[in-house]
């Protein structure tokens, strides 16, 4: 499974990437992009489709941008990383139907175990998966 993970290019983002990428178990098919025109290019690629996104936004600024590429977004497993608790930025927030909602001053271990889980689920659904046998009663 691909995982894109969207940082900017700067000091706070560079730490919250190093402690973020640290944390996974999985490495493989992860992509960095510190770009926001990299990170777009990227979407409009083909191929998009079932891959963990990632998006750290250190403010609302950074947040606000995205709203033109949501629907570029739409068939990805979003991960949000919010630069705030407040009403205004969860309600903004919802609106990309993220699989799950972090924010910038939580620990990074959140955000790691779930895209373990979510890496472990895509495994255990493949079609090659052999499918879940029930045990029988015994009485």
């Amino acid at each position: 499974m691909k995982i894109i993970f969207y940082s900017p290019l700067n000091e706070k983002g560079s730490i919250y990437l190093n402690k973020l990428v640290n944390n996974f178990t999985i490495i493989k098919g992860l992509e960095i992009y510190r770009a926001f025109d990299d990170l777009t290019k990227r979407l409009c690629s083909p191929g998009q489709e079932n891959t963990i996104v990632v998006l750290l936004l250190l403010n609302n600024r950074m947040f606000n941008r995205l709203f033109p590429v949501k629907d570029l977004l739409s068939k990805n497993k979003i991960i949000l990383v919010l630069p705030d608790h407040s009403s205004d930025t969860l309600e903004k927030a919802h609106k990309f139907k993220p699989r799950f909602i972090s924010y910038t001053d939580t620990d990074f271990k959140y955000i790691s175990n779930v895209i373990d889980k979510m890496t472990a689920a895509e495994l255990n659904t493949a079609p090659n998966a052999l499918p879940y046998q029930c045990a029988e009663s015994t009485g």
